[in-house]
């Protein structure tokens, strides 16, 4: 009687056993896919929200690419609840909001405020400053942003926004005075892609306040402008020449 009692609970063992692994298998392949996510966009789609984090951000990424700001913004929200320290999913909920027409500027702050040395901690803090017309504090971010290698081009483009504003040109005439590695590849990409009055305009101001840059920075943006055909717009913060060694 015994014998034949444990036959069935040993089968229910094995069915349960079986089912655990099942599940421990599952566990595993989502896990794989969110981490993945990041590069492999296709694999967010298959993780669950309440597992989510980067596949969750991959899925906001891919929602604002289609110009769908809602459907970002929740999907950002997730990956917030999901990565709470980290600050890249604030940046993300902070753009959403932007492109559903809510700016979220509590969540720029935040993720400007956390990780600060990190790349899209310093793209949330100068997006929001630009937006709270906070000039001298955008300054300071994007002059980080072009010292990041891989965020250059948008620092570059967040500085372009900036010199739109007399407040903006003035807050980064001043920064220039201070110095810094981001000066030289930093001015060498805004000579080509900002808007030349601007950036000349800028850097005019600059060098009436002994504020100037580098020389050998400042040849390296009026080669720029003089290839472009704007040889008066370079004589305006170019000497000429450099007596540096």
């Amino acid at each position: 009687m015994r014998s034949s009692a444990l036959i069935p609970a040993y089968g229910v063992l094995q069915v349960a056993g079986a089912v655990c692994l099942a599940i421990l298998a599952c566990l595993a392949i989502l896990a794989a896919l969110e981490v993945d996510a990041r590069r492999m966009p296709v694999a967010a789609a298959l993780v669950p929200a309440w597992m989510s984090g980067e596949a969750a951000g991959a899925r906001a990424r891919l929602a604002l690419g289609r110009g769908d700001g809602p459907g970002a913004v929740g999907e950002a929200r997730i990956a917030v609840r999901n990565r709470p320290i980290a600050p890249q999913p604030l940046v993300l909920l902070a753009r959403a909001s932007r492109a559903a027409g809510v700016e979220d500027a509590r969540a720029l702050r935040a993720a400007g405020t956390r990780g600060w040395r990190a790349g899209p901690a310093q793209l949330a803090a100068a997006d929001g400053a630009l937006a709270g017309r906070r000039y001298e504090e955008a300054a300071r971010h994007i002059a980080a942003l072009m010292a990041t290698p891989d965020l250059r081009g948008e620092g570059s483009g967040l500085l372009d926004i900036l010199l739109r504003t007399p407040a903006g040109r003035d807050a980064f005439a001043d920064l220039l005075g201070e110095g810094g590695r981001w000066q030289g590849p930093g001015l060498r990409l805004a000579s080509a892609v900002n808007e030349p009055h601007n950036l000349a305009t800028t850097l005019e101001l600059a060098a009436r306040r002994g504020a100037a840059p580098a020389c050998r920075h400042l040849r390296v943006v009026a080669i720029t402008f003089r290839n472009s055909g704007l040889d008066e717009e370079a004589a305006r913060f170019w000497p000429g020449e450099c007596r540096e060694r």
